[in-house]
């Protein structure tokens, strides 16, 4: 299996060639981690649109990370990609196992 990982700055232009060879995963990230910058839900959401738009139902898998909180959860949730990423929301939680049910719910909504 092969994936891409994709940073907010990164155009889609700009990894045109990585795209054409059509990875199995594309992890859209909403965040930098190495900056300090807040998470741009909106942005990745679009992208994970375009994404699908691009590659049609058969295209790679999907993949959300970066500011997933249960707050934000409904947001992702609502751009459907495959798979969410989440780990502070649900490590750091006082009900770790709550946290995880409740994102996990929120995909099957």
């Amino acid at each position: 299996m092969d994936g891409l990982g994709l940073m907010p700055g990164t155009g889609l232009d700009d990894v045109s060639d990585l795209l054409a060879m059509v990875p199995d995963m594309i992890l859209v990230l909403s965040l930098d981690p190495c900056s300090a910058a807040a998470p741009d839900i909106p942005a990745a959401c679009a992208r994970i649109g375009h994404l699908r738009d691009r590659f049609g139902p058969d295209g790679p898998v999907l993949a959300f990370d970066g500011g997933v909180t249960l707050a934000s959860i409904p947001e992702i949730a609502a751009c459907k990609p495959a798979l969410i990423v989440s780990g502070s929301a649900v490590f750091k939680a006082d009900t770790p196992e709550h946290a995880f049910r409740t994102m996990a719910d929120a995909m099957t909504d």
